[in-house]
């Protein structure tokens, strides 16, 4: 037997639990005319009513009547699991392994808790150790995969996390969280399939609506996003990260008021989401409210001090706001706290630009390139940049590059600028 065991509901029983003792109550006389295995049979009848707090009360009278059965103990402490009381359930985990050394869902369970309350790597301990007594536990696989997700550790996520599925074809929680996965890695058609297939199997999970909205908003589909995540927060309405991905949708699509609505709704729910405030200084920063998108800034590097984004568009606000020397220090710090962040380059050569430190910018904006080849506004940078130097050939070559790639998006002043120089080209030869 195991807690998600569904049992039929008698009257009898009903009234048996109006005189159980509740969570915290655990040395309240049970009836005494029950074993420990009717009061688990009770129990779970109660687990299947969603009933948790008389779950608890009578996994506790089987204890009483054997306290050698690890199965109560476990289950106990799924239930206060459930109710949030986690270290009462870990307690219970611990004693679940103490009186039986191989039950590896006890494992995976105390490192579901382990993980929720952030320490990963003690979770990571427990589902492998899960693993190892199971092999064939695909929840053990999810869970480890999930962590390793935490950890930004993607392959060895995307390892787990197809274990997981080798084994359930199914299971739409690994489903989802690969598609997280892959979402991570903007391996968007992946991550949309995946979430997709997860649908198909349950139409009604809100996780897996939110991550094939950010699969769609990856390929820049932003009514099909809004359409998911609409849809998500129908079903979860508490969900914080789909009004974050809402948000960003929004913004995509240049619905700067409903971006700035999401992102303060995720905000409210969740005072220390750094992403949020960042993202709404984004769009404050698009509408010129720079006092505003500056404030949002300030709270998300309060929140994350080493939030790499976060400085580099506060270098720029700081341009905006004519404040130059403040703005290089923010630069400077964002590529030292990330040295793989593209924008971070090409805004710091941006400010070298603005302070005529051309050599600086060509090197800032080449290093752009090379960790971001696509990166169209780098090449436009460069061309920019070599022109001040009088570097015509290397000019000319980067701003047709920059406007190859943006086609009739490219603005018009940079298009007489390359006509002036290749212009200039041609006289010269």
């Amino acid at each position: 037997m195991r807690l998600l065991r569904l049992f039929s509901t008698t009257a009898v029983l009903f009234c048996l639990a109006l005189a159980l003792p509740t969570a915290g109550q655990e040395s309240t006389p049970c009836p005494p005319d029950s074993d420990a295995p009717a009061f688990m049979e009770q129990g779970y009848t109660r687990v299947s009513q969603y009933d948790f707090p008389a779950a608890v009360a009578l996994f506790t009278c089987a204890i009483q009547a054997d306290p050698t059965l690890a199965e109560a103990y476990q289950n106990r402490g799924a239930a206060y699991t459930l109710l949030r009381e986690y270290q009462l359930a870990i307690r219970d985990y611990n004693t679940t392994i103490e009186l039986e050394p191989s039950y590896a869902k006890a494992y995976n369970n105390r490192g579901n808790i382990l993980l929720e309350v952030g320490e990963v790597p003690r979770a990571v301990a427990d589902f492998s150790e899960a693993i190892r007594l199971d092999p064939g536990l695909a929840p053990a696989y999810n869970n480890r995969g999930r962590a390793y997700l935490r950890l930004r550790e993607y392959q060895r996520s995307l390892d787990d996390l197809n274990q997981a599925i080798t084994l359930q074809p199914n299971y739409t929680n690994a489903l989802t969280n690969r598609a997280t996965v892959y979402n991570e890695l903007k391996l968007y058609t992946q991550a949309l399939e995946d979430a997709s297939n997860a649908l198909a199997v349950d139409a009604n999970v809100p996780q897996a609506y939110n991550q094939r909205g950010r699969a769609y908003f990856g390929l820049a589909n932003y009514e099909l996003a809004l359409g998911d995540f609409n849809r998500a927060l129908e079903l979860s309405p508490n969900l914080v990260t789909a009004y974050y991905n809402r948000g960003r949708a929004y913004a995509g699509a240049g619905d700067n008021p409903r971006a700035i609505a999401d992102f303060s709704a995720a905000i409210q729910q969740q005072e220390n989401y750094a992403d949020a405030y960042y993202e709404r200084g984004r769009v404050y920063a698009t509408m010129q409210r720079y006092d505003d998108a500056m404030a949002d800034y300030n709270r998300a590097l309060e929140i994350r001090p080493a939030y790499a984004a976060a400085l580099s568009a506060r270098a720029v606000i700081h341009v905006r706001l004519d404040d130059t020397e403040a703005a290089l220090v923010d630069a400077v710090e964002a590529v030292q706290v990330d040295p793989g962040f593209a924008e971070a380059y090409y805004n710091r050569g941006s400010i070298y630009f603005t302070l005529q430190n051309y050599e600086g910018a060509v090197t800032d904006f080449d290093i752009a390139l090379q960790l971001d080849p696509g990166y169209a506004r780098a090449y436009l940078g460069l061309g920019l940049a070599y022109a001040r130097q009088a570097l015509y050939p290397e000019a000319a070559a980067n701003l047709r590059t920059y406007a190859a790639m943006m086609g009739d998006q490219t603005e018009a002043s940079v298009l007489r600028t390359l006509a002036d120089i290749e212009a200039r080209l041609q006289a010269e030869s």
